[in-house]
């Protein structure tokens, strides 16, 4: 579900100041960029991701024995979500983030962001543009 779309500016030093509107969902002192798309990253809190990868965990756990999937392949899948984890990220006393060097390289991003949230996670994309081109190609009205 898409609760908000909007550009955010970031400063000289490439810190994103986290809205107010999103303060909620991206709660706790430090936050994961983990990759997505060729289109974008997405923000998420600590904890929530913390959880999630619990619940991942569990779910091929259950998977592993039901199915009697390969014990390679529950590694290799776990696996993956870490690799897409790209860094943990802290919060300063002003609600800003730095975005890393590469990240801004990998992504392409100038002095502008443009944020979709989600009730768990913000996705982030260099432009408006961009995050149509994304919906065209994953067919998507919303996330």
């Amino acid at each position: 579900m898409n609760l908000m779309q909007s550009s955010h500016n970031l400063d000289k030093k490439k810190r994103l100041i986290i809205p107010s509107s999103l303060r909620d969902i991206l709660s706790g002192d430090t936050l994961i960029i983990h990759a997505d798309t060729k289109y974008n990253f997405y923000l998420q809190s600590l904890e929530i991701y913390e959880k999630k990868y619990q619940e991942y965990k569990e779910y091929l756990k259950r998977k592993l024995e039901r199915e009697k999937i390969l014990y390679e392949e529950y590694n290799r899948v776990l696996n993956m979500y870490d690799i897409h984890t790209i860094e943990k990220v802290d919060k300063d006393s002003n609600y800003r983030i730095v975005i890393p060097d590469y990240v801004v390289k990998k992504y392409d991003i100038d002095n502008s962001v443009f944020l979709c949230s989600t009730h768990e996670h913000v996705k982030v994309f260099k432009n408006e543009e961009t995050y149509e081109q994304y919906k065209y190609e994953y067919n998507f009205r919303t996330f």
